[in-house]
């Protein structure tokens, strides 16, 4: 992965952990906030130590209120935290696993890094993905041929994860003598956040695809 280094801009992903928004309510609040009272404004979040398991809330967060309940919901990527994502109702270890991933759909530029079509004709660009995990390549898609909005919808086999991998997307359009590099994306680590989520964003200008991760 490291020739591309020079070539690639990494796509910068923020994800938003926030615990509590729309306002938090404290059980043993001086103010009278019980949820379902006429007086009060219902939407301010869930109420830890009410009795009644609210959105927001799990067996994780709130043990008082749902014991017995699900601890975690693939819905709600932040039931879970720290190095775990949401499997089958649990928080599991997010590494030493194993995960599908998936790539389906991308969009690429119309122009390559020289100003040019992708053809010498004018044509669109037939790509495909190339997917490494620690300098490995584990997973190449299919060809999507002549397009600016390939479609691939491909998946790879099992792959383990384990902590600290370092990830390479490239994305290459397939010509006679040797495909030329349209675009790509490293990681230095893959964190828990990403596979809690679901995905990997790659966009560099006015391209872009998702890896998906699936856990097993």
């Amino acid at each position: 992965m490291g020739e591309h280094m020079g070539r690639i801009a990494l796509a910068a992903v923020v994800l938003g952990l926030v615990a509590c928004t729309g306002g938090c309510v404290v059980a043993g609040d001086d103010d009278d906030d019980t949820v379902g009272d006429d007086d009060d404004d219902d939407s301010i979040g869930a109420v830890c130590g009410n009795g009644t398991c609210q959105t927001g809330e799990s067996a994780a967060s709130c043990p008082a209120d749902c014991a017995g309940a699900p601890e975690c919901s693939v819905n709600e990527p932040n039931s879970c935290s720290g190095e775990t994502i949401c499997h089958n109702t649990e928080c599991v270890s997010a590494f030493g696993r194993t995960y599908t991933l998936a790539i389906n759909t991308g969009t690429i530029s119309q122009f390559n890094a020289d100003g040019d079509t992708w053809d010498a004709v004018g044509g669109a660009p037939d790509t495909f993905v190339e997917v490494y995990l620690n300098d490995a390549e584990i997973f190449t898609t299919g060809v999507a041929d002549d397009t600016l909005t390939p479609q691939w919808f491909d998946t790879s086999g099992a792959v383990v994860i384990p902590a600290g991998s370092a990830l390479g997307i490239y994305v290459y359009d397939e010509d006679v003598a040797a495909p030329d590099f349209v675009f790509g994306c490293e990681l230095d680590s893959l964190t828990a956040d990403f596979l809690r989520y679901g995905y990997v964003p790659c966009a560099v200008a006015s391209s872009s695809i998702d890896l998906l991760f699936t856990a097993n």
